[in-house]
């Protein structure tokens, strides 16, 4: 054993040394600890081994990762191919979005999109899960007399905002209800301008039993009627409604029953094989001034009507009872005189 350097080591050993001990305080410990060299060597040996596995292991690791990045790069690069068919399969203007919901940004959603055949196509909407549709709207195709009806089927149909329903240029046709419209008449929905016939509303009622006198009946057909045979109508005339009110230094855009809103029409065009229809504006004949299409409301000018004549009543039944006591008097005078006579 030498120590020439302060610390005692075997320079040689002669026969079996694994029975020899070793005795030493591990790091951070209080206790010391005695190893046979023996039992030494074999863990040394035992994690040499392990150290082998371990690397052979990463090695394979590595192999793996890098195969499964390969693979993924492969699966992004089909993905990509794949999302390119779809789109040119399917149009882009028609996409789910992360909720689920069917967008269309441009073009037409199709549904029973020429199958030749004559088909009732259906949308039916159902909610909570439910097996009973909540409301559904319906079209009949075919050749038949419902051709191109729709149904709308639902407990209530109800406006979230406040909208018409249809517009000057595109009206219906007409409407058929199963009862008397309601219109919202509540006090605490209205503010009172005034009240036509009473002694502080004297002027603006005068103004308007003249206009309303002034508005006449016609009876007219309609020129984009589609029947063969175009039935007579019977009303009045939007623009003389305005020309009565004016004549009177009253604004017509100021009463609801009569409105002026700008002209469109319907322009269908095709590009790159997609049909779309759009909105545009109708010029006059300078071109550059948006034409007007003129409508009133017929309850709000025969409720006019109404208030109009019975002012015309009042004021005849008071003419006749002054020129009834003036008969009456006048008689009563002759009688007298004739008595004394």
């Amino acid at each position: 054993m030498s120590t020439a350097t302060g610390t005692p080591v075997f320079v040689t050993v002669g026969g079996d040394a694994s029975a020899a001990t070793a005795t030493y305080t591990p790091s951070g410990a209080t206790t010391s600890t005695t190893i046979a060299l023996g039992d030494l060597a074999a863990s040394v040996a035992s994690n040499t081994t392990a150290v082998a596995a371990a690397a052979t292991s990463a090695s394979a690791a590595v192999t793996t990762a890098n195969a499964a990045s390969s693979a993924a790069t492969t699966a992004s690069s089909a993905a990509a191919t794949a999302l390119t068919t779809a789109n040119a399969a399917v149009p882009s203007s028609q996409i789910l979005d992360s909720s689920g919901n069917l967008l269309a940004k441009t073009g037409a959603i199709r549904l029973n999109y020429n199958t030749g055949t004559s088909a009732t196509t259906e949308l039916n909407f159902y909610s909570s899960g439910g097996t009973n549709n909540d409301g559904f709207l319906t079209v009949l195709g075919g050749s038949g007399a419902a051709d191109g009806e729709m149904w709308i089927g639902a407990k209530q149909l109800a406006c979230y905002a406040a909208f018409p329903i249809g517009t000057a240029t595109f009206p219906f046709s007409g409407a058929v209800l199963q009862s008397a419209v309601q219109v919202v008449s509540d006090a605490n929905d209205k503010t009172i301008i005034g009240t036509i016939g009473t002694s502080d509303f004297t002027a603006e009622t005068t103004k308007l039993r003249a206009a309303w006198a002034a508005i006449s009946g016609v009876v007219y057909t309609l020129n984009f009627s589609t029947n063969a045979t175009k039935r007579n109508h019977i009303g009045v005339i939007a623009q003389t409604v305005q020309a009565a009110f004016t004549a009177q230094g009253l604004d017509p855009s100021d009463y609801g029953l009569w409105c002026s809103t700008p002209k469109t029409k319907a322009v269908t065009s095709t590009v790159d094989g997609v049909t779309t229809t759009t909105e545009e504006p109708v010029y006059e004949a300078d071109g550059k001034t948006q034409a007007t299409q003129q409508t009133v409301r017929y309850e709000e000018l025969l409720s006019l009507g109404i208030f109009c004549e019975r002012l015309e009543r009042s004021d005849l039944a008071a003419r006749v009872t002054a020129l009834e006591a003036k008969s009456t008097a006048a008689t009563a005078t002759t009688s007298t005189a004739s008595t004394t006579a």
